[in-house]
């Protein structure tokens, strides 16, 4: 775990430092905030390299001290940097629109502001002398020295800014798309409803919040009963979805009444919740009165009913969910196949089936409208790419290095952040970060032990065509088809590559099918003349999906020779001729004379019928044998 103090002061440091180790036993290192020499004749523009300048540093030392240790990206998300905000800069508030260069133009803020877009998962903290009136306040701002020791009861013991729950990054981003001037709206996404994921195991609380982040809400990690106290008190912002375990066990879960409970009356009204026992929905909600203002329930649970307590309980969860939230809840089992089946089981699916349902406000991808009525006549700026680039670099770092479904979670998210930013401008690095965000999704999904072995690839399909098509209406229009098949077809590669590495054979096959049709299509494009090759292509196409697909293909050319035989030749026992045409598909050799019989009086038809057929059991019976052997060895 590790500890950072921006400040110019290094007698500060000094002292804060000491106070550190002796409330949380941690070492506080010091970021050196340089002092700023504006240039007399150019402003803005050494206030510019200055920013930069401070960004590059602060990245630098937070990345180095995070390298080395045993694991990185976990190391990552308990790191806290807290920042001297106890100076003339800040006295007006905190400016975080990093894209401003209006005066008085402050490039310290401005500097942090894209540190705080570049590292999502770290934990930024202002030490202010007045805290500012935000949702975040409470996380991220804190009044020296007296709510020093608050602060670190919130990490390592579960907040994690990762997925924004408090909105710190989404103020950020708002300003952004409202500072650009002259740019018109940017189009960065906002989340503006709340989402949580609820779990005593880390593994499923990273990956319902991440399931609910990606679908357009801002979400809780919660894996533990103070985070979920503080997240689910009277008060605190409406959670309007929660994926929760219905058992839940937390470590730091009371056995009796805390400060505030009328112990008297929860007992008098559950006698039978002497341990306190939050597996009972009915008396979670007694405790916490923020799950009752919940507009959307997910039960993600085992479904323990193996003795008659556990079935007990059973009973009076669903009769307390039919009462309670009636049509707002759904009860799912473990285990699922995958982030697209969590949300498509959940019913958080469109109506045609085929786009998932996005939180309230949440607009992605970017509409076309946007991009032809011109306000997508630029490329991203530049402050902007630089935040992409760290958070690419970072995610493929870990990325490679994953062990964990946290840190493939993590890796997924950044990427997730520098597509996002990006709004589809500057299209070659949001496809990179597009396939890098797919990549550790699937990393995730694959190392899960609580996910199906079989994963749900035909709606990530489907997602990357959606995006892909996004993005590249920001290529010239003359070659926007190409460049996105051509990127289509390189990001399902590379999801076919780490599916195998991660010995997901189906998934593999899958991709390399879908991978196949990408390269028809492209190769058709490259002449008009090509078209006339579809019906040869599809065919070829579908032979190589699946076994099941070429079955039914040679039972249908075996009925099709049939009924050539039965009314060319004239044969009056459809039997027979079916008998016969399956006999010749099956070993090339005519039946019972066949050989000798003619069509339409023609012996030369009936050789040409019979070459046809023999071309073709060669062929579909040759892929038949191949695809069920690769089947079958690698079971």
């Amino acid at each position: 775990m590790n500890t950072f103090l921006i400040t110019e002061n290094a007698e500060f440091h000094r002292s804060f430092a000491r106070y550190v180790q002796q409330i949380a036993g941690r070492k506080v290192g010091l970021i050196n905030k340089p002092v700023f020499y504006p240039a007399e004749k150019n402003y803005r523009q050494s206030a510019r390299n200055y920013m930069l300048s401070f960004y590059a540093q602060v990245a630098y030392e937070i990345e180095c001290k995070t390298i080395s240790s045993v694991s990185p990206a976990e190391t990552l998300r308990k790191t806290k940097v807290f920042i001297d905000a106890i100076n003339p800069e800040f006295d007006r508030g905190i400016d975080l629109n990093l894209l401003s260069d209006a005066l008085p133009y402050y490039p310290y803020a401005r500097a942090l502001s894209m540190l705080m877009l570049a590292f999502p998962e770290v934990h930024w903290i202002f030490i202010m002398r007045e805290k500012p009136d935000t949702p975040w306040t409470e996380y991220h701002c804190l009044k020296f020295p007296e709510e020093l020791p608050t602060i670190f009861q919130y990490c390592p013991e579960g907040y994690l800014p990762l997925f924004d729950p408090t909105g710190f990054r989404n103020s950020i981003r708002q300003l952004v798309n409202e500072g650009v001037g002259r740019m018109g709206s940017l189009d960065i996404p906002l989340r503006e409803t709340l989402a949580a994921g609820l779990d005593d195991e880390d593994s499923y609380a990273y990956m319902n919040a991440y399931t609910a982040y990606r679908f357009g809400y801002r979400a809780w990690t919660i894996t533990n009963w103070n985070l979920m106290k503080s997240a689910f008190r009277k008060g605190r912002e409406k959670v309007h979805l929660a994926f929760e375990d219905l058992y839940l066990s937390f470590p730091d879960q009371p056995s009796g009444p805390e400060d505030g409970q009328n112990h008297a009356e929860l007992v008098e009204k559950f006698p039978d919740e002497k341990l306190w026992s939050i597996s009972s929905l009915e008396f979670r909600d007694v405790l916490l009165k923020g799950f009752n203002a919940l507009d959307y329930r997910v039960l993600v649970t085992v479904g323990h009913r193996s003795s008659q307590k556990y079935n007990d309980r059973w009973e009076k969860n669903l009769a307390y969910l039919k009462s309670a939230f009636k049509d707002r809840h759904i009860i799912l089992f473990k285990p699922l196949s995958g982030i697209f089946d969590l949300w498509r089981k959940a019913g958080l699916w469109g109506g045609k089936r085929k786009e998932p349902c996005y939180a309230k406000g949440f607009k992605w991808p970017i509409a076309e409208s946007n991009v032809l009525e011109g306000s997508g006549t630029h490329s991203a700026p530049g402050r902007l790419l630089r935040i992409a680039k760290t958070l690419l670099d970072r995610s493929e770092k870990i990325l490679r290095t994953a062990e964990t479904v946290p840190d493939a979670i993590h890796a997924a998210l950044l990427a997730l952040e520098a597509k996002e930013i990006l709004a589809c401008r500057t299209p070659t690095t949001a496809l990179e970060a597009l396939a890098v965000q797919q990549l550790g999704e699937i990393t995730a999904e694959s190392m899960f032990y609580g996910i199906e072995y079989n994963l749900n690839v035909k709606d990530r399909f489907d997602e990357v065509q959606r995006e892909v098509h996004a993005i590249s209406r920001w290529f010239s229009t003359d070659g926007s088809k190409k460049s996105e098949i051509n990127a289509r077809l390189t990001i399902i590669e590379n999801l076919a590559q780490r599916f195998r590495e991660l010995s997901q054979f189906e998934e593999e096959q899958d991709c390399l099918a879908e991978a196949r049709k990408l390269r028809f299509e492209f190769w058709r494009l490259q002449s008009w003349w090509r078209n006339l090759t579809a019906p040869i292509l599809w065919y070829v196409r579908r032979s190589v999906h699946s076994a099941a697909w070429l079955t039914l293909l040679v039972a249908g050319w075996v009925i099709i020779f049939s009924l050539i035989y039965f009314f060319a030749n004239g044969m009056s026992n459809y039997p027979e001729a079916f008998s016969a045409a399956a006999a010749f598909f099956f070993t090339l050799e005519p039946i019972n004379g066949w050989g000798s019989k003619e069509i339409l009086d023609s012996k030369i038809l009936w050789n040409l019928v019979l070459a046809f057929q023999g071309l073709l059991s060669f062929f579909n019976l040759s892929l038949l044998l191949a695809i069920w052997f690769s089947k079958l060895s690698r079971k």
